[in-house]
């Protein structure tokens, strides 16, 4: 029987329905973070969206040019969806690490970092963090379009 300071990976037959149970929130906290995460991602980038498209319309082009300017909204928007995901990524990198309370595979990294879980196991894989880059850059680079370009004429 493990001593007190050791965790069993899940499954293992001498694991407790506490340590398995506080797994499960575990899993269910990291993808009710990362659903809100990236939720707010997107309506931000919707509502900018809409008022963009209001640059277009005659009835609003001259108020939303004198309010913001499609290159202020443009820059804006792609800053913001830089810094959100940046907080989607260190959102998920750290809920990866904590799965080394539950008793599982870990590396030995950096002293500064301690110890890691490896990036094809557990949460957040590469697959994952590739999605996530995409997502991103794709938005960003929009935004930048409309920066540049964004003169309605």
């Amino acid at each position: 029987m493990p001593g007190p300071e050791t965790t069993l990976p899940p499954g293992h037959p001498d694991q407790t329905e506490s340590e398995t149970a506080q797994l499960a929130a575990g899993f269910k906290e990291y993808e009710d973070g990362k659903h809100r995460r990236y939720e707010l991602l997107f309506k931000v980038n919707g509502a900018a969206f809409a008022i963009a498209a209001l640059a277009f319309k005659p009835e609003s082009k001259d108020f939303i040019q004198s309010v913001i300017g499609l290159p202020t909204l443009g820059v804006g928007m792609m800053l913001l969806a830089l810094l959100l995901g940046a907080d989607i990524f260190a959102f998920g990198w750290d809920m990866k690490q904590m799965e080394t309370r539950f008793g599982k595979e870990t590396l030995s990294a950096a002293p500064w970092l301690g110890k890691v879980t490896p990036l094809g196991k557990g949460l957040f894989r590469p697959v994952g963090m590739g999605v996530l880059a995409a997502i991103v850059v794709l938005i960003a680079l929009g935004w930048l379009c409309v920066a540049i370009n964004g003169h309605p004429r």
